[in-house]
């Protein structure tokens, strides 16, 4: 009998791969955004290898950056709300772009995420969609 090394992982067998964090969102000051749930833009934290990994998109730029795994979030972010999630991504998920929307803080989450539904448009609606 011989012995064939397989390239897959396990999780490559699945095909899914556990996300944990918070979907971190902060009030705006733009008198319309009563009607959008009163959320102006949102970032994402995830725990990865003993450390937090901050996301935060923007249409004029993406920032990443890593803290050690005691950081105290509520401190650096005093007027903002933390919703957890835990969720399983599908690895190697296509997401289609679509014709006309623009590259906000919501589509860079949801991309990370693995979110393909192109209804959700607000902070408030990603937030209901993964919770």
């Amino acid at each position: 009998m011989i012995l064939k090394k397989l390239n897959e992982t396990l999780i490559d067998k699945v095909n899914k791969t556990l996300v944990e964090g918070y979907i971190i969102t902060r009030p705006s000051k733009l008198w319309y955004a009563r009607f959008l749930g009163n959320k102006g833009h949102c970032s994402l934290v995830i725990k990865k290898a003993g450390l937090w990994v901050w996301f935060d998109a923007s249409i004029g730029f993406f920032n990443v950056e890593l803290y050690p795994k005691d950081t105290k979030w509520c401190s650096m972010f005093p007027d903002a709300e933390f919703h957890y999630f835990r969720i399983w991504r599908e690895n190697n998920v296509f997401r289609v772009p679509h014709l006309v929307q623009p590259f906000t803080c919501v589509e860079a989450v949801k991309a990370f995420l693995g979110c393909k539904k192109w209804w959700i448009l607000t902070p408030n609606q990603l937030i209901r969609e993964v919770m």
